[in-house]
């Protein structure tokens, strides 16, 4: 997650009026939150400062290196999904050109 995602995040959770809310929020994400780690996020986020590892869990689960991990094989993924779709399409091209030129062989022939 990016620092400026962190801090907006960061922000909507230290907004939350309970550790209920904070569940609530968590569930809206497709994300489970117990109530007892709910309660020590509320604690923290009102008092205190959230370790980079403990904000990643409520963000998502997610370590920094995972999240580069995983942002790297999605690019490569999309890189070679592009590829694959820009081979079809220029062989679809030419397919169009051989067609084209039976066509016109055709017509000329049946004159």
């Amino acid at each position: 997650m990016e620092n400026k995602e962190m801090q907006e995040l960061l922000k909507k959770l230290k907004a939350a009026k309970s550790a209920e809310e904070l569940v609530e929020m968590a569930k809206a994400q497709g994300k489970e939150l117990p109530a007892d780690k709910a309660g020590e996020l509320f604690a923290k986020l009102n008092g205190g400062e959230l370790s980079e590892e403990q904000l990643d869990a409520v963000a998502g689960g997610m370590t920094y290196e995972e999240w580069v991990d995983w942002a790297r094989d999605y690019y490569w993924k999309e890189q070679l999904n592009y590829k694959m779709a820009k081979k079809s399409l220029d062989a679809l091209a030419k397919l169009n050109k051989i067609q084209d030129i039976i066509e016109s062989h055709t017509k000329f022939s049946n004159y």
